[in-house]
């Protein structure tokens, strides 16, 4: 293990707040995790109302402007920000040559499914009528992966134009948690069962998973989905999560591509300093820029 996976190891270990803590502390501990990575000066960023949606567009200096991706923020559904997101998606949008919309979904308890769903879809027929759905890349991490998916399953179901790509960073795709990778690696620092399984609970509200594919999209229909890339650390708990999306992807006759790479941590691409987070953003380049 290289000294910046540890240090990303010990910055998840050093965000979770001591004793029992409720939302509040789990929220501001979060928060204060991602800014301790400033957001480069040279960044784009501006507020906008999506659709009834609070957003935020950043961009790298120079990107193009009729490409964009829409980015779903990682949390659990229960935690997390647009806001904190600023700096991942600067490096996003330059690797991506794209403006990139991150999205202020509603989060549970205070707003249950499928209140980030219907916050996802909005700002998102919102970005269409901005630039071409062929030009657009569905993107988002964790619990955003597993939004982003669910949107796109979503959007085709009602006939609604999808994006030209969907990239996954470490997506939390199944909230039943069936992975046998929960099982290999129990010392996550970041997830475990039974976290994932208390967050799915408060989500969807005691919801059985299995009945819900937007939510839970392992569960959904793969087929005539958008090509998909998804990458994720090799030695996570949610590691199976994208396995399964891949392989099912694949067998529903998509283009689908899996990067797994060794000893990183979940959402490993939140972490400027790591190397392995820069190829990640590589190889979604890579996979992306091509079709979109």
């Amino acid at each position: 293990m290289s000294e910046f996976v540890a240090q990303a190891n010990q910055a998840w270990l050093d965000a979770h707040p001591p004793g029992e803590p409720g939302f509040a502390e789990w929220r501001q501990a979060v928060t204060a995790m991602h800014a301790q990575y400033p957001v480069p000066e040279d960044a784009e960023i501006g507020e906008v109302d999506a659709g009834g949606v609070p957003c935020l567009w950043v961009s790298a200096p120079g990107v193009a402007r009729d490409r964009a991706a829409i980015h779903l923020h990682s949390g659990g559904y229960v935690m997390g920000s647009a806001h904190n997101y600023r700096e991942f998606a600067y490096r996003l949008s330059r690797a991506l040559d794209a403006r990139v919309l991150v999205v202020d979904f509603r989060l549970a308890p205070e707003h249950l499914y499928p209140a980030a769903l219907d916050d996802a879809r909005a700002a998102y027929l919102w970005l269409t009528t901005q630039v071409d759905p062929a030009r657009i890349i569905a993107t988002g991490d964790s619990a955003g992966g597993g939004l982003a998916l669910g949107l796109q399953m979503s959007l085709r179901d009602k006939g609604e134009p999808t994006s030209g790509a969907i990239a996954l960073f470490s997506p939390w795709a199944d909230l039943a948690a069936e992975g046998a990778s929960y099982d290999e690696f129990p010392e996550d620092p970041v997830v475990s069962r039974p976290f994932a399984l208390a967050n799915c609970e408060l989500y969807l509200s005691g919801a059985d998973p299995h009945t819900v594919p937007y939510a839970s999209p392992v569960s959904g229909d793969f087929h005539d989905l958008p090509p998909i890339f998804a990458v994720a650390g090799a030695h996570e708990a949610l590691r199976d999560d994208s396995v399964r999306v891949v392989e099912k992807a694949r067998a529903a006759g998509g283009e689908a591509e899996l990067l797994l790479i060794a000893h990183v941590p979940h959402i490993f691409t939140i972490f400027p300093f790591l190397p392995e987070a820069a190829e990640a953003l590589e190889a979604a380049k890579a996979f992306v820029r091509p079709r979109v």
